[in-house]
Formats: C-alpha cells, sequence, structure tokens
C-alpha cells in the first residue's frame, strides 16, 4: 500500500496512453501498453537515482566506508526516489552506509552512517534479496558488453510483493543506447516467477554515422517479440530525449516520446 500510495503522488508514475494509440489496440493490448509505460519510467527514474546517488556516495563517504559498500537498492519516496547503500552488518543483516534522494534535479536528505550500525528496512532487504535470488538462479543471461550489469530491483506499483529486477547492458557512451542484452525476472515470495529476455540479438541504436553537422531527428527499431513497445522501449526514450520509432510484427508502427517529463505512444502506422 505504501508503494502504491506513494506512486500515486509522484507525477512521473502517471503515464497514459496517447488518446491517438487506443481506438487501434485491442483492450489487453492498452493494458499492457500502459503498464510497459509504467515500468519504462519508474525504470528510468530508479536508474537516474542511483546514478547521482552514486556520484554523491563517492564523494561523501570515507574509503574505509567506501570499502564496505555491497550494492544499493532505490525506493520511491515522497518527493523522489532514495538510493541507499549497504554493507555487512554485524548485528543486522545489512547496514546502511550512505543514503539520499534525487528530486529529478538534485540530491536531497542525504545521511551517512559510519558511526552506529543502522540495519536496513523490510522493503529494502526484500529488493536485496530479491536481486541476489534473480542474479544466481535466472537461467542464462545474454549480455551485450563485457562491462558489468546494470541491475535495477524494485516493487510493482500493483502488487508489493512481486519485484522485477531487470539486467540490463550498460551504456557505454552517451550517444550510443543498447537494445539488446536486456533481462527482466520477476521474484515473488523468494522464487522466480517469470522471466525474459527483450530482445534475441545485440543491437545498438545512435552508433551509426550521420551527416557532419545534422542531428539524429529520432531512431527507428523492429520489435517481434510483442506486440505493442516494451518498457525498455520507454527507458530509451526517456535516455536519449530522441522519439523511438518501433515497428512490430503485425505491421503496426509506434512513436515513443517523452514531452514534459511524460512518456506518451502514439500509433503512427496501422496494420497492412
Amino acid at each position: 500500500m505504501i508503494i502504491r500510495l506513494a506512486a500515486a503522488l509522484l507525477a512521473f508514475a502517471t503515464p497514459t496512453v496517447a488518446a491517438g494509440a487506443a481506438p487501434q489496440l485491442s483492450a489487453a493490448e492498452q493494458s499492457q501498453l500502459r503498464q510497459n509505460i509504467e515500468l519504462g519510467t519508474l525504470l528510468y527514474r530508479y536508474d537516474q537515482s542511483a546514478w547521482h546517488v552514486t556520484d554523491a556516495m563517492l564523494k561523501a563517504l570515507p574509503d574505509e566506508a567506501k570499502a564496505r559498500v555491497r550494492g544499493y537498492v532505490t525506493t520511491l519516496g515522497l518527493h523522489g526516489m532514495r538510493t541507499t547503500f549497504f554493507g555487512e552488518g554485524k548485528w543486522a543483516r545489512y547496514e546502511r552506509l550512505y543514503s539520499a534522494v534525487w528530486t529529478g534535479s538534485a540530491i536531497t536528505d542525504a545521511e551517512q552512517f559510519t558511526l552506529v550500525e543502522t540495519g536496513m528496512t523490510g522493503l529494502e532487504v526484500r529488493l536485496i534479496q530479491a536481486r541476489r535470488i534473480a542474479l544466481e538462479h535466472a537461467h542464462q543471461l545474454t549480455m551485450c558488453s563485457k562491462a558489468p550489469p546494470n541491475v535495477i530491483a524494485f516493487a510493482d506499483p500493483a502488487d508489493d510483493d512481486l519485484i522485477h529486477v531487470y539486467v540490463m547492458t550498460p551504456q557505454a557512451r552517451t550517444d550510443s543506447f543498447p537494445m539488446g542484452g536486456h533481462h527482466r525476472i520477476d521474484v515473488k515470495y523468494d522464487r522466480i516467477v517469470a522471466e525474459r529476455a527483450f530482445t534475441k540479438s545485440c543491437l545498438e541504436l545512435g552508433s551509426q554515422k550521420i551527416p557532419e553537422g545534422a542531428k539524429p531527428a529520432g531512431m527507428f527499431i523492429t520489435h517481434l517479440l510483442d506486440p505493442v513497445p516494451t518498457e525498455i522501449h520507454v527507458f530509451t526514450a526517456f535516455g536519449s530525449g530522441l522519439p523511438l520509432y518501433v515497428g512490430v510484427r503485425d505491421g503496426r508502427l509506434y512513436s515513443v516520446k517523452v514531452e514534459n517529463g511524460k512518456a506518451q505512444v502514439d500509433v503512427v502506422q496501422r496494420e497492412r
């Protein structure tokens, strides 16, 4: 209930399917698309918090405390996303080392826990456990980079007990966006209940050469595994700042773009 309340209070966590898309989609497709937009938006916000709070942690913590860091988790708050770095506790199973909120534009409520051991919340422990279970017990995960994967875990907005763990190929350059090597593992009650890959091959958008002085107006990808754009497409539209055009197997073409901080998806070409 706390997670759902927090999500409702955050403007960026209440996306909608564009009105132009709805008449051309079945009820099931509309429902799936709404869910994908919401998950993709949250995925981007969680990733942004982890990135910015990591930078703040590296500047704030002494070397001795940094050496004790074993990972991080991010949770929804009323004013943004709180990312907390943890270590292995002596009295509690995990101890908090550094925590701060990313509001979307600034770091706030930064705290250091270097003198007295402070335990993690129940939700934070569940996220840590879900991440561990996903990484240890998922089937073979094909990545598209030798770099360590980007791992993001959060509770489903409609089901507090369901944890989505995303294992993603990291972005190597600011102007290139990996579309392959992304996976989602769903964990509930300490066991994997579903897992999927979002592509069957490796592909990077933005890596193609363009004429000198030209600026890209958008990107295009063909996606054959789903009838509607996935949360990865939404995540990429947020990260790139460019419209992403997604062609699916039935001939429909979608535009995925971000306007005023919210993702919008339209059908721009109907079935052939």
